[in-house]
């Protein structure tokens, strides 16, 4: 007994194939913080966000940020690693 195969095309792409076969480039995001915007730092010791930077110039690889305590200009960091400085009180994050 054959089965039947009425409405569905066995070479129709399934999404992930259509999605890998697609040609289109990966998107990699680039900086998106000014100069001068406060930031906070994840720890490279316990992943924790440290506050008291501030964006000094914006590279391709990352973000050269000042440190405000200090005032000193810190290396260049990766782009993962800084984000904008939360104003909102989480205390229980």
């Amino acid at each position: 007994m054959a089965v039947p195969t009425v409405g569905i095309d066995p070479t129709v792409a399934t999404y992930d194939r259509a999605m890998a076969d697609s040609g289109a480039p990966d998107v990699v995001a680039g900086p998106s913080i000014a100069r001068g915007t406060q930031v906070e730092v994840r720890s490279t010791l316990d992943g924790s966000w440290q506050g008291g930077f501030v964006v000094e110039e914006v590279t391709a690889t990352g973000y050269r940020l000042r440190r405000q305590m200090d005032d000193v200009l810190l290396p260049d960091l990766p782009h993962e690693r800084v984000r904008r400085r939360r104003t909102r009180s989480t205390w229980w994050v």
